[in-house]
């Protein structure tokens, strides 16, 4: 694969390709740290974008989950050199202009998640040109979602092949809490 970072500064007038992966995190899987670690090997710098949205029912804060996103690609050795964790407070088209995102990248488990992803892919195009790529989960990763995670978490399943360790206990003491 040719290097992105490379382009020939004639077509392309960036020098660095800015990639922002978003979505809730509500909590980080393996699958989304598998997401933010492929993307990096195309793209110089990831902003992963935590979304706010008050009418969404969240297990854990806003503070929570960017604490445990961050502590998990700690965990897991990511290049935080080249990421930083970002608040999206309102539209992803508008936060993708003011950030100068070069390209959002999304991954999909499946074709349910393909047809939800690709209208939301157009409308960021049509609305600030940006381009999104989506990239199919690894194999061994392809069933995990948050909400799967959290549903086995809460009624005492195992999830240790699902998350890191940091984002098991915060998970152990949240179903502790609810009892």
């Amino acid at each position: 694969m040719r290097n992105v970072s490379k382009r020939d500064a004639s077509r392309y007038p960036w020098d660095m390709t800015l990639a922002l992966c978003p979505g809730s995190f509500d909590p980080t899987t393996r699958g989304h740290l598998d997401i933010f670690i492929r993307t990096l090997s195309f793209c110089d710098e990831l902003i992963i974008g935590l979304g706010v949205n008050s009418t969404k029912g969240y297990l854990f804060s806003d503070a929570q989950r960017q604490i445990l996103l961050r502590d998990a690609l700690l965990e897991v050795q990511a290049p935080m050199e080249r990421i930083r964790i970002m608040t999206i407070p309102g539209l992803l088209a508008n936060f993708c202009r003011d950030q100068q995102i070069d390209v959002v990248v999304k991954g999909v488990r499946n074709s349910l998640d393909l047809e939800h992803e690709m209208p939301m892919a157009e409308a960021n195009r049509a609305l600030c040109a940006v381009e999104t790529i989506l990239l199919p989960s690894a194999p061994n990763l392809g069933l995990v979602s948050s909400s799967i995670v959290k549903e086995v978490a809460l009624l005492g399943g195992d999830i240790s092949p699902y998350v890191t360790k940091n984002v098991a206990l915060a998970l152990a003491q949240e179903r502790e809490l609810l009892g």
